[in-house]
């Protein structure tokens, strides 16, 4: 998820001509690719099993973490923030449950840290989402 959207952000922040959301599409690329970094990293460096040991696969559905919000190119601005309001909130909302699901404190404060950095994504979306309607009374 963190590559994909990495990568729809850093595409769009091209496409637009408006500097605010070019900049913020930028910005949430490139804090995307440093979360896929983390992720990455600490695959290579734990035990799944072992720092999952706790996580239930059978309550745990995936879609319930996915938007069912799809980018493409000839969607509007307003569309666009609502479509990064929610990927941010769903990503808020996975990585704030894994943070309950690990047995090492360590992996706990990761997935607690993106947790808050995808808060703030969608933060950030939101202030600029009621930036443009406010500009549009």
């Amino acid at each position: 998820m963190e590559v994909k959207d990495q990568e729809q952000y850093g595409e769009f922040s091209k496409t637009t001509e408006k500097t605010g959301l070019k900049q913020l599409l930028g910005s949430l690329s490139e804090q995307e690719k440093g979360h896929a970094g983390k992720l990455k990293n600490l695959l290579e460096t734990i035990d799944l099993d072992e720092t999952f040991k706790e996580f239930n696969a059978d309550t745990f559905r995936m879609e319930d973490y996915v938007s069912g919000k799809i980018f493409n190119a000839k969607m509007n601005y307003n569309d666009l923030l609502t479509a990064i309001i929610d990927r941010e909130e769903k990503a808020f909302q996975l990585y704030s449950f894994l943070s309950t699901c690990t047995r090492t404190a360590e992996v706990s404060f990761l997935f607690s840290t993106i947790a808050f950095e995808e808060q703030k994504h969608k933060s950030w979306a939101v202030d600029r989402y009621e930036l443009e309607m406010l500009a549009s009374l």
